[in-house]
């Protein structure tokens, strides 16, 4: 079995055009004030149409340790979390129901149908 290739570390994670980078520097409205202070962003983006698993949206959770000469370890038991909802948007009471969208156990604990599905969600 051939080893996985070492991950490119000097690879940036996000390229942009300047535009791109000029609404990241911006920010949208922080008062004209475009100056940069930190050299890492979040950036994430809603996904409309996630993959689900039985009709529930869900996550991985897994561990990767990765070391200052680059080398990466991961953990080998990882976990899935689900949702203890249908995935269902076309019902307008569902957009801002989350027990649809999150999966994290701090909002499945709530549900009325937390364990219906797995253990714990």
């Amino acid at each position: 079995m051939t080893p996985p290739k070492q991950p490119d570390f000097n690879t940036p994670i996000l390229q942009t055009d300047g535009a791109k980078k000029e609404a990241l520097k911006s920010g949208g409205n922080n008062g004209g004030n475009n100056n940069v202070k930190s050299s890492s962003f979040v950036i994430q983006k809603y996904m409309e149409d996630p993959l689900l698993i039985h009709g529930r949206k869900f996550d991985i959770r897994v561990w990767v340790l990765v070391c200052q000469n680059g080398q990466c370890y991961l953990f080998k038991e990882g976990y899935i979390r689900t949702s203890c909802a249908v995935y269902d948007t076309s019902n307008a009471k569902n957009i801002t129901n989350p027990e649809i969208h999150l999966t994290n156990n701090a909002i499945q604990k709530n549900a009325a149908d937390y364990g219906k599905f797995e253990d714990g969600n």
